[in-house]
């Protein structure tokens, strides 16, 4: 019979032995179960991915085309003075496992910009090996909920 040897740290051996306390012993196919449902989810997510038009410059604009899911979405508001723009975020998973960061930086804020009518500002695209990369270049509450979505926590779990 094929073996896999799976190491574990001392901090997550509580969860080892309760799982196998609860499988009445035989860890290998609660392991193998959790294995097939991550693949599950996985294949899921994989089969979500779609193609991706964005904007990219600012005085000559072009499109660019990807094929990625979508991780997370937010507006960051300037104020109508223009000495703060409005950007607009948006992080992908691409289909190579790549982190992309789409922006479009509005000078200043408007109501039509916020509808999303205003084609004026510029737009970025920047590609990255890991989330990890945007921490510093997003808002904390725009990064963590990419991260989020990226580990698959696509909703929060509320205990009401």
């Amino acid at each position: 019979m094929p073996q896999k040897t799976i190491y574990v740290s001392e901090a997550d051996l509580p969860i080892f032995d309760q799982a196998q306390a609860l499988a009445g012993g035989n860890l290998s196919s609660t392991i193998v179960r959790a294995l097939r449902r991550y693949v599950e989810e996985r294949l899921q997510e994989n089969n979500r991915m779609q193609n991706f038009e964005v904007k990219v410059g600012s005085i000559v604009v072009v499109l660019k085309r990807f094929t990625a899911r979508q991780l997370a979405h937010g507006i960051l508001a300037g104020d109508s003075s223009g000495s703060q723009p409005t950007i607009r975020y948006t992080a992908f998973e691409t289909k190579r496992g790549k982190i992309a960061l789409h922006t479009h930086t509005i000078p200043s804020m408007s109501q039509s910009v916020l509808k999303g009518l205003s084609g004026e500002g510029e737009y970025t695209l920047e590609v990255f090996d890991s989330i990890e990369n945007l921490k510093s270049l997003v808002p904390s509450e725009f990064f963590d909920a990419a991260k989020a979505s990226l580990e698959g926590l696509h909703f929060e779990e509320l205990d009401i």
